[in-house]
């Protein structure tokens, strides 16, 4: 009964597993003419597997098992691929050409918009509480 618990639970593993192959990584090459793109992504892949037995206890036993015995077993995949670029072939040579993702620029952009704000408020303030020091400064020793 455990083995085909077991066989069962790594199904979806294995089929995870046949489709990560070289084309998961570099894509099927597209050739037009003398220019030949060999599109290239990050891949991430994950799974993990588990299994365990025991035995009920009191009023807990399920019907279907008249001895109070149990197991059970779980697994679970995922995959990820990135764009990352792609390599681009000439008679005059290979580069690779990396794909920007527009979203970073966009949050690195407004990130430092929000830093500089930070810092002219920071500024600003850090300024008016050095006249007010000042001030104060000059009413103690005029007083004397």
């Amino acid at each position: 009964m455990s083995s085909k618990i077991h066989t069962e639970a790594v199904k979806p593993i294995e089929k995870l597993l046949e489709q990560v192959k070289v084309d998961t990584v570099f894509g099927t090459p597209i050739k037009e003419g003398d220019v030949t793109i060999v599109p290239v992504a990050e891949v991430h892949v994950g799974f993990g597997y588990g299994w365990g037995f025991g035995k009920c206890s009191g009023n807990e036993i399920p019907e279907e098992s008249a001895s109070g015995d149990g197991s059970g077993a779980g697994a679970g995949a995922g995959i990820k691929a990135i764009p990352r670029g792609y390599i681009w072939i000439t008679p005059k040579g290979v580069k690779f050409k990396p794909i920007r993702n527009k979203h970073y620029i966009t949050f690195a952009g407004i990130a430092l918009v929000g830093l500089l704000i930070f810092l002219i408020v920071k500024l600003i303030f850090s300024n008016k509480e050095d006249k007010d020091h000042e001030s104060s400064k000059r009413i103690l020793y005029n007083k004397r």
